[in-house]
């Protein structure tokens, strides 16, 4: 009986080890794979447009889409 309950707990090591590395692995590749995605967002088209704060200008070319009203921006 000794001898088939150490087989049975190495066993179940054994098993807990190999799930262990494999999510591991899973989660390494998910990880890195994630890493390397580039995103392709759709062509939209800008405008020359800029916004002043506190005496400083910034370029805002899609100022436009902030323009709820407007049925382009809704699309």
């Amino acid at each position: 009986m000794f001898c088939c309950d150490t087989l049975l707990q190495s066993n179940q090591t054994f098993q807990l080890n190999n799930m262990k590395k494999t999510i591991s692995l899973f989660t390494a590749i998910s990880f890195f794979s994630s890493i390397f995605v580039q995103y392709l967002y759709p062509p939209t088209k800008t405008l020359d447009s800029s916004v002043a704060y506190f005496g400083i200008t910034y370029k805002d070319p899609y100022r436009w889409l902030e323009n709820m009203k407007q049925q382009e921006a809704m699309i």
